[in-house]
């Protein structure tokens, strides 16, 4: 008897999820509206800090004259101005979003990876395979819901690869019957373990075939039947 197909409650992530899975590709697990955990609540925090410390400087400080100063030059300086006043505007605005989604995460857990979501707009996804996956650690808050982390957590602000990591961090976080996903991504890192060890294996029989010494003339006469040695 076939068991029944794991869907989101929400129809509209769970349509989003579907758009972006394998034909094959089977889903495990799943849990939506997990609110972030208490360190990147703080993370987010301390960003958006920083970008009102931006801005406070910019308009409270002669900064603000030397900007318009800029501004109105009509020059390089100008294209500078609009540039820093861009980035300043895409920081502010990513702060004030991971802030309203905090408790919007959404995860699915397949039989080939970690799927994390959000039902906030704009809807955002990210895929963790199983090589992204160091490790599989429990922080259980009431019976059978809390976090589970794969990775260590570092503190990143800026460099582009690694916005995504504060937008959505490679782990589970405030979820429900987290013991069915620990399962689950417990298998997907003995997959990885399993692919490493194979390819250290593939890897040191090549370099026992490199390392070996060379053929000799009457060896290699022998190997071909041009040479035969008697008793």
């Amino acid at each position: 008897m076939s068991q029944p197909e794991i869907r989101f409650k929400s129809d509209r992530i769970d349509a989003y999820l579907r758009e972006h899975l394998a034909p094959d590709e089977n889903v495990l697990w799943v849990a939506e509206k997990c609110r972030a955990t208490a360190e990147m609540k703080t993370l987010y925090a301390l960003h958006l800090i920083f970008v009102l410390f931006g801005w406070s400087m910019i308009a409270l400080t002669p900064i603000s004259q030397t900007f318009l100063a800029m501004w109105q030059s009509l020059s390089l300086f100008s294209v500078i101005a609009l540039m820093i006043a861009i980035v300043w505007l895409l920081e502010s605005t990513v702060s004030i979003w991971c802030i309203l989604r905090t408790n919007r995460f959404a995860y699915a857990v397949t039989d080939r990876r970690l799927i994390i979501l959000n039902d906030f707009f704009p809807h955002t996804i990210r895929s963790v395979p199983p090589d992204e996956i160091e490790y599989v650690a429990v922080q259980t808050i009431d019976g059978n819901k809390g976090s589970i982390f794969l990775r260590p957590f570092g503190i990143i602000f800026h460099d582009m690869p690694r916005l995504l990591r504060r937008l959505m961090p490679r782990k589970i976080m405030n979820a429900s019957d987290i013991h069915t996903a620990v399962k689950h991504l417990n298998a997907l890192l003995a997959q990885k373990q399993k692919n490493v060890a194979k390819q250290e294996q593939l890897a040191q029989s090549e370099q026992g075939e490199t390392s070996k010494p060379p053929d000799t003339g009457e060896e290699k006469a022998a190997r071909q039947g041009l040479f035969r040695t008697w008793g």
